[in-house]
């Protein structure tokens, strides 16, 4: 349980860097490229949702949507 806090977490700060600090590209993009909502990718950058993350299916696009490695996720 503890690594699956550490690779959420990893996560979630690698995404916020990205999308909301370094722009890499906007919210509602990044949602689409991934096949998901806007609405509920959304819930990813929002701290009243400390549990919403994108679903492991979704680690190798978003890796190459954001020029980051698996190793950076896992830690």
């Amino acid at each position: 349980m503890v690594i699956y806090m550490d690779v959420k977490q990893n996560l979630r700060t690698i995404l916020y860097n990205k999308i909301i600090i370094e722009h890499v590209m906007d919210q509602n993009e990044f949602a689409k490229a991934l096949g998901e909502s806007p609405q509920n990718a959304n819930k990813w950058f929002n701290p009243n949702f400390p549990n919403a993350v994108p679903n492991v299916n979704h680690y190798n696009k978003i890796c190459e949507l954001l020029n980051v490695s698996l190793f950076d996720i896992f830690g």
